[in-house]
């Protein structure tokens, strides 16, 4: 909506017919439909002949310019829900996982907003294929002999390979969390969480949620 301020140039063309047509914003307030959770604006053209009718579908292009960015294509990207990664190619058929922060997307393509320098190079096709043989290959993480010396949530999870979220309560894998750098520890116990945003509610008041046996 910040770019449709009244005055707004627009491009307004009906899939049927071979022509366009300059529109701009009217000057009146947009009017909020809450049942429909959306904003109508009034845009005004010159209309001759009446081509353009009362409740005809049109489509209508707004051109954005935003600042330079770092961009690569969406199927370049895993997202897991707990993390978000590309894989870079290091040469000589070496591929490096490498967790991201996404930006904004357009078309096919996804602003990188860390995690990425300019001109590496990423992979595109097989990169599905190419994350499950390196779970394959990677080593699991290795866990106490002495369960009563291993930190609570993992001792819980030893046969399901999957812990508790203390926060939502939500299981997680301690690897995918530990990838993330969603895990604190408190009194020499290391817990592991779904998100940043759990993280940091735990971070906050750890001992509450600790003493709720979450």
């Amino acid at each position: 909506m910040r770019k449709l301020h009244p005055g707004t140039q627009v491009k307004i063309t009906v899939p049927t017919q071979e022509r366009s047509w300059r529109a701009r914003v009217s000057g009146g307030l947009p009017q909020f439909d809450s049942v429909t959770r959306t904003l109508q604006v009034r845009l005004e053209v010159e209309n001759p002949g009446l081509v353009l009718r009362r409740d005809m579908f049109v489509e209508v292009e707004l051109e954005t310019h935003f600042p330079e960015a770092l961009t690569v294509p969406a199927d370049a990207l895993l997202d897991t829900g707990l993390t978000k990664r590309v894989y870079v190619d290091r040469g000589n058929g070496a591929f490096e996982p490498r967790q991201v922060e996404t930006g904004r997307r357009s078309g096919d393509r996804l602003e990188i907003v860390s995690g990425l320098a300019p001109r590496e190079r990423v992979v595109v096709s097989g990169t599905f294929l190419l994350d499950s043989e390196s779970r394959l290959k990677s080593p699991q993480p290795s866990l106490p002999a002495n369960p009563e010396h291993a930190p609570r949530g993992v001792r819980a999870a030893n046969s399901a390979k999957l812990v508790k979220d203390p926060t939502c309560g939500m299981e997680v894998d301690p690897a995918e969390s530990t990838a993330a750098g969603n895990t604190e520890s408190y009194r020499g116990t290391t817990y592991y969480f779904c998100s940043r945003g759990c993280r940091d509610k735990f971070h906050q008041a750890p001992q509450g949620l600790v003493g709720a046996g979450l």
